[in-house]
């Protein structure tokens, strides 16, 4: 962020850099320190002093050391230097296409901006090219387009891509035509290899409520699972595989895309809060888990099983 306006309105020192901070959610780097007119004794007199908080090599918070979100994901930022975007889960964080925001941070980096290093609770990842439609923005963070998100978190974490495929059509963050075309861009990549395959996925044949229950039938069966009650309703909600002993339903989720979508995202999650405040638990189940990770869904069911049970 260019610094320069926000010190010819509030001046150097002290209130240029608490000016400079508020813009930066609570960072600010080394160079910017510089620009105010602190060099390194007044730089470490604040640290002494509790004004200035390290966070990463050259980078600080401002007043105290504990930075919200948005004020750790400017803090990476800073620490990577020019060129850099937010990626993989923390852009998906800035988007909402997923909940949470985790460590470490994910910045992507062209390699035309030079060599840059990962350091502690700072991923640095670098593509040949970011092109434009890539990168968006939320304030002054630039980070990765929803539509890209995707196809870099299935190369680095695949579990988090059909919840942010899910959220993102939900929220109606991206549509059909930038993941194509997210995916021409990205060609030959194996997260675009990937996400290719999930969405193929969708067309199978057998995408349809009554195979996903029939699969999944026989995985509870094989697994040697007590009996589930099948599609009751409870509390006027129908449930898709329901064990009241221990109050946990198991749902099928993502049969929107291809005409088989039976409520839609957004009262999914309407519906979850309403069973969660009765005490039921759910776990959502998608086609391509059903289908390629079956021994993951018995491995969650069975731990969830073992826990409300005891």
């Amino acid at each position: 962020m260019d610094a320069r306006p926000i010190v010819a309105r509030s001046g150097p020192g002290d209130a240029g850099v608490a000016a400079i901070a508020a813009k930066q959610h609570g960072s600010i780097n080394a160079a910017q320190l510089r620009f105010v007119g602190l060099d390194r004794k007044a730089v470490s007199r604040r640290k002494q002093h509790g004004l200035l908080h390290p966070k990463h090599r050259g980078v600080y918070a401002v007043g105290h050391g504990a930075l919200g979100e948005l004020g750790e994901i400017v803090a990476a930022l800073l620490a990577i230097g020019p060129g850099g975007s937010v990626s993989h889960q923390a852009a998906a964080f800035l988007a909402k296409t997923l909940p949470s925001l985790a460590l470490p941070i994910d910045v992507s980096v062209a390699r035309s901006n030079g060599h840059r290093r990962s350091r502690s609770g700072i991923t640095v990842h670098q593509p040949i090219a970011l092109q434009g439609p890539d990168v968006t923005r939320r304030g002054i963070i630039p980070f990765t387009s929803p539509a890209r998100t995707l196809i870099d978190l299935a190369e680095t974490d695949f579990a988090l891509v059909e919840p942010a495929l899910n959220e993102g059509r939900a929220i109606k963050a991206f549509t059909q035509h930038d993941i194509d075309r997210a995916l021409v861009r990205s060609e030959g990549r194996l997260g675009a290899k990937r996400v290719s395959a999930l969405l193929a996925s969708e067309s199978d044949p057998g995408f349809s409520r009554s195979e996903a229950e029939r699969i999944l039938r026989g995985l509870l069966r094989r697994a040697g699972f007590p009996p589930a009650r099948r599609n009751s309703e409870i509390h006027k909600i129908e449930l898709d595989f329901y064990w009241p002993d221990e109050k946990l339903n198991v749902e099928f989720d993502g049969f929107g895309t291809h005409g088989q979508r039976r409520r839609n995202f957004e009262s999914d999650r309407d519906r979850d809060g309403a069973l969660a405040a009765k005490g039921i638990q759910v776990i959502r189940v998608t086609w391509w888990q059903l289908t390629r990770e079956a021994p993951k869904v018995v491995a969650r069911i069975a731990a969830a099983l073992a826990l409300r049970g005891a």
